[in-house]
């Protein structure tokens, strides 16, 4: 394993140009309780002191006697006053140091540096943990990471000390379990992905920002307030926006008089549309309009001939009744219309096809003609008083 050892006259958050950089590449120190592989350099040598050993079943073993295992002088030299010293990319591994000071007598500061890092591997757990106190790193601040596998699951914890207390400043945790599945689950205040997103080419995130997803659905909870669960906003223009709340939703072009809303509650229910010709109202039981028109063009329409019924004849078998609605009070105005049922002398050119409504264009059509018709026994009868 290649360990890169930095000495500089500033932190790791503010490196100098001055920096040095030693790299020293030696199998892994290893550390179980209290007793941990060293990394020793000197001025007169340098070494590796192993105290524990690896068995072929991954255990970690105490040696009998420590190994002293010598490595090529790695020659480390200090800045006169305050030194930073640690490990690049790997936040962690514990120091000590002692220096001399420049004199007359020498002219280097290191006489003694230990590191030491820490792989515990037993037969159902792995536990590789960095710690980082240095002496004169950081006063505020320290770093601690740690990657842990058991038999069903691998956690990354790194956790920041700033002032005296713990913060967690990111998880990551892989859970492994019996039937062949896995889950991920990342825990951080800030999460930055470089680059495009895809699950099993069924959800996608692009570099672009545009979302993919294929026959899938999206579960977003919340309360019955008015906390909005989607949100979009014109970038130019944040008066230009829709949302989607558990209860309703909404789209704004710039304000409420150019809006579409919609409301859904125990007692009344509605789809208000608003714009520069007006307002209208769509509830359960009435439609508020300024103006209300139906299609009738040509174009959209079949099998056309003149309909040739005495439109009289239909108009007067009819009764007309008045009526309350069950969901309104007994002493509410009363409506006037047809009814639809038995006994109910309703004409069936008026009523839909689905047989529980009345076709309102048909009934004016009807009525028309019983105009018409009515009109031309006005003429007949006018015409024989002249005669």
């Amino acid at each position: 394993m290649k360990y890169k050892i930095i000495v500089d006259k500033q932190s790791r958050t503010n490196p100098s140009p001055e920096k040095k950089e030693y790299e020293i590449d030696i199998e892994e120190l290893r550390c179980k309780g209290d007793v941990r592989d060293t990394l020793v350099i000197t001025k007169g040598e340098d070494y590796v002191m192993r105290r524990l050993e690896l068995t072929p079943y991954f255990v970690l073993k105490e040696l009998e006697e420590p190994i002293k295992q010598v490595i090529p002088n790695v020659d480390i030299e200090l800045f006169e006053g305050d030194n930073y010293i640690y490990l690049i990319d790997m936040a962690g591994n514990k120091f000590y140091a002692e220096y001399l000071i420049k004199n007359e007598f020498n002219d280097v500061y290191a006489t003694k540096a230990e590191m030491s890092s820490a792989i515990n591997q037993t037969a159902r757990e792995v536990v590789i943990s960095v710690d980082e106190k240095l002496t004169e790193y950081s006063k505020t601040e320290e770093m601690q990471s740690i990657i842990q596998a058991l038999s069903n699951q691998i956690m990354l914890e790194v956790n920041k000390k700033v002032n005296g207390e713990d913060f967690t400043a990111a998880q990551i945790l892989l859970l492994i379990n019996n039937d062949n599945t896995s889950e991920a689950r990342i825990k951080a205040d800030k999460i930055n992905i470089n680059g495009a997103i895809s699950a099993n080419g069924n959800f996608g995130i692009g570099t672009d920002g545009n979302v993919d997803m294929k026959g899938g659905k999206i579960n977003l909870i919340g309360g019955i307030g008015s906390t909005d669960l989607i949100s979009v906003k014109a970038q130019s223009n944040n008066s230009i926006r829709s949302y989607i709340q558990p209860c309703g939703a909404g789209f704004l072009r710039g304000d409420p008089n150019h809006a579409v809303y919609i409301y859904v509650d125990t007692d009344i229910s509605s789809i208000d549309v608003n714009d520069s010709n007006g307002s209208t109202h769509i509830y359960g039981d009435r439609i508020i309009t300024p103006l209300l028109t139906q299609t009738s063009k040509r174009d959209i329409k079949k099998n056309i001939a003149k309909f040739n019924v005495k439109a009289l004849d239909i108009i007067e078998k009819a009764d007309i009744y008045e009526y309350n609605l069950k969901a309104e009070k007994n002493l509410s105005k009363k409506h006037i219309g047809f009814i639809i049922g038995a006994n109910y002398n309703t004409p069936k050119e008026i009523i839909n096809k689905e047989g529980d409504a009345i076709e309102l264009y048909s009934a004016i059509g009807i009525l028309w003609k019983g105009i018409q018709e009515a009109s031309k026994r006005l003429d007949d009868l006018e015409q024989n008083l002249k005669k």
